[in-house]
């Protein structure tokens, strides 16, 4: 991504001064620098899936600016995966939809004005395209994909790690049950059960509540067997 962001300073100076859209120069350099960031960031957070979202998201807006519709296309595809898997559209889902549409749509109509129609409609048929194909490999693979998904619904922590009652916590938790369901379940003080899920949480190796959810949703959790 340092490379990137050099060659997006490049295109600063010299490659896009003569582009019939300037403004695109900026966008490059913001483009490659959030990739930056975000890259960084996942050093610190790799189980951070808002992060996936956003790199995913950005640089498929990138590469629609600069004509690699289907690296692009599939970039925001995946974003629109990781989007959806974080629960974002479960609230004003149509709303959400179209706002996040619109600016790598932007992207792909700029090229009428740096490439022409024909390669714009060209643009089109390529992810079209994709689209037939990511279709198709879905429904080939769907008994496949359905079979993980079942065998992911029940997870096993040692003994020595936690308690029946705390399973019981986690396997709330993936139910999108809250804190304070919890606590009154148990008879016991909101910020204990939070205290404990933070340990529980490094437990089984995610961070944070949204971590937990977007990894272990619907999950079960019980003690590993000998």
């Amino acid at each position: 991504m340092g490379m990137c962001i050099a060659v997006s300073i490049i295109q600063y100076f010299v490659i896009k001064i003569s582009a019939p859209m300037f403004i695109q120069k900026y966008v490059a350099i913001f483009i490659n620098l959030v990739s930056f960031f975000g890259f960084v960031a996942l050093i610190f957070y790799p189980t951070n899936f808002n992060i996936h979202f956003i790199i995913f998201y950005i640089y498929g807006i990138g590469n629609l600016l600069d004509s690699g519709n289907i690296l692009g296309a599939l970039c925001i595809f995946i974003a629109a995966l990781f989007f959806k898997r974080l629960g974002h559209l479960r609230k004003h889902r149509s709303l959400k939809t179209i706002l996040l549409l619109i600016p790598p749509a932007a992207a792909l109509f700029s090229q009428i004005y740096t490439q022409g129609a024909v390669h714009f409609l060209i643009s089109i048929f390529h992810i079209v395209g994709l689209g037939i194909i990511i279709g198709v490999l879905y429904l080939f693979f769907y008994k496949q994909i359905n079979s993980i998904q079942i065998l992911r619904t029940s997870i096993e922590i040692p003994e020595n790690e936690c308690t029946d009652e705390e399973l019981e916590w986690l396997s709330m938790l993936a139910r999108g049950e809250k804190y304070i369901s919890i606590s009154k379940k148990f008879n016991i003080s909101e910020s204990k059960v939070k205290q404990r899920i933070l340990e529980l949480y490094k437990i089984i190796g995610v961070h944070d509540k949204m971590e937990f959810m977007t990894a272990y949703r619907s999950c079960q959790f019980t003690h590993k067997k000998d």
